[in-house]
């Protein structure tokens, strides 16, 4: 449907007097998402991406910042420390080499434990840290609603009944054909020529495509077959 809806775009459908079913196929094309590998991903995957950069570049600053307060040794600082460094380690330590479902898990316990203890606001601002926190909270938060959006969408779009779906684009498109030919014998003045043959030759390409799955799939089902029938008349049971 895509590669047809461009062809007949770059012919202009309005000279060649179609627009009208054109425009029609072209309201279908939002249902090919249904059918696309990644419905859902492609919209959020940049956003959850960056994200997810930032979230590391936070956690390590935070680190590295403990770190600097323990280094330090400020008398003045011991109790914000005796606070921020073991919750600090307890959850973020050697984090950003986990994988991703150990980030979130550690990382939401993290902030829990932050948002619970009253007493660490103060210590981690102290120590500096606050800041860091803050930001990684927000993080955190876009990142699950990005999520959740996300697989919201992929459950909504699975749920889609394909069958219809492809029923009713496949009729828009024939429509389309039959308006293309009916306007051919209708305006004998305008050339579709030019149009006709660059459909056929992707309708072509479409057809040889899929005969050749086809081809391969049944190859592979009676290579199967095959490997099957051998090992049974060369097994201990076959002998």
């Amino acid at each position: 449907m895509e590669y047809s809806l461009d062809i007949v775009e770059k012919h202009n459908p309005v000279e060649l007097k179609i627009e009208g079913f054109y425009n029609l196929v072209l309201e279908k094309r939002p249902l090919l998402d249904a059918f696309s590998s990644k419905i859902g991903y492609g919209v959020y995957k940049p956003v959850i991406d960056d994200a997810r950069l930032q979230r590391k570049g936070v956690i390590l600053a935070i680190i590295l910042q403990a770190k600097a307060a323990e280094k330090a040794g400020l008398e003045m600082l011991a109790d914000a420390r005796s606070k921020v460094i073991p919750w600090v380690n307890n959850h973020l330590y050697d984090l950003t080499s986990q994988n991703l479902k150990v980030i979130n898990r550690e990382v939401g316990d993290f902030l829990r434990e932050y948002d619970e203890n009253t007493e660490l606001a103060s210590a981690a601002t102290a120590l500096g840290i606050k800041v860091y926190v803050d930001t990684l909270k927000t993080l955190q938060q876009n990142l699950e609603t990005n999520n959740a959006a996300r697989i919201a969408e992929n459950a909504m779009r699975r749920s889609a009944n394909r069958k219809e779906i492809k029923t009713e684009v496949i009729f828009a498109l024939g429509n389309l054909f039959r308006a293309i030919d009916l306007a051919r014998v209708e305006h004998t003045a305008i050339d579709y020529t030019p149009l006709i043959n660059e459909l056929s030759e992707m309708l072509a390409a479409y057809q040889s495509l899929v005969k050749g799955r086809s081809t391969r799939a049944k190859t592979s089902a009676d290579n199967k077959t095959t490997t099957a029938e051998l090992s049974t008349k060369t097994s201990p049971a076959a002998i």
